[in-house]
């Protein structure tokens, strides 16, 4: 379908009095063409390959991350029907390049990268700054998510400070992650939802410094070294400051 035929079936029916059902069903299917035959156009052909590439130039004493990633995403990517959106949560102190990992992602999904006006980024402190309107920027982050999603599948959210961020508005981003996820009619299947918290950062720091104490490699160091991931957890679920 080119832009032609879409105009006529857009003037066909703006002369047609149809039923709040119709409209939502037509307005999928716009929102579906668009996507397909030309909002699509921002999206890079995956490349595996690429992507490694670009997590060993860039990303460096990450090699846990850069396992995690290059797995995760590739599987994603080469799923032309995932069962769930991609959901990636990086853990860990100030500086460390939880952001930057995030780009790298951008720049192997988006021909823009960061740029692209389908990541739609979240800052706890910066977008939700008060309590008292909690109620409000639930609906709001409903239906931003929603919304964007329903023009452009492979949207992508990340959501920095989540340490910060109110259990009210968690619960609200809960639903869209979930297996067959399908909230109101929209598919979030191809969506991809990536978390940054300073939460465990002291935990990862000091298997790390054991590690060195003990005479190993930092490269020897894995999720499931000393229990770390357990530790993580068990760090974020008993801070008292978190809102986790």
């Amino acid at each position: 379908m080119n832009a032609c035929h879409l105009l006529i079936v857009l003037l066909l029916v703006s002369n047609i009095t149809l039923s709040s059902g119709v409209l939502e069903v037509f307005a999928a299917i716009v929102s579906y063409v668009f996507y397909t035959f030309f909002d699509r156009n921002d999206l890079l052909p995956f490349d595996p390959k690429r992507l490694e590439k670009d997590l060993r130039d860039s990303l460096f004493g990450q090699h846990i991350v850069s396992d995690v990633v290059l797995k995760a995403v590739t599987s994603f990517m080469n799923d032309s029907n995932p069962n769930k959106p991609l959901v990636l949560s990086f853990h860990g102190t100030t500086g460390v390049g939880k952001n930057h990992v995030a780009k790298i992602i951008a720049r192997n999904v988006y021909k823009k990268g960061i740029q692209s006006k389908h990541i739609h980024t979240y800052i706890s402190e910066h977008h939700f700054p008060h309590r008292t309107k909690l109620d409000l920027y639930s609906a709001q982050l409903k239906q931003w998510i929603h919304g964007n999603v329903s023009s452009f599948p492979r949207s992508m959210f990340i959501f920095d400070e989540m340490d910060k961020m109110q259990p009210q508005l968690i619960d609200v981003i809960k639903p869209f992650l979930d297996y067959n996820a399908r909230v109101d009619r929209v598919s979030f299947h191809n969506a991809i939802f990536i978390f940054l918290s300073n939460a465990g950062g002291n935990v990862i720091a000091e298997v790390a410094l054991d590690y060195w104490r003990e005479g190993k490699n930092r490269e020897e160091l894995w999720m499931n070294s000393k229990e770390m991931e357990t530790k993580i957890l068990q760090n974020i679920f008993n801070d008292k400051n978190s809102v986790y």
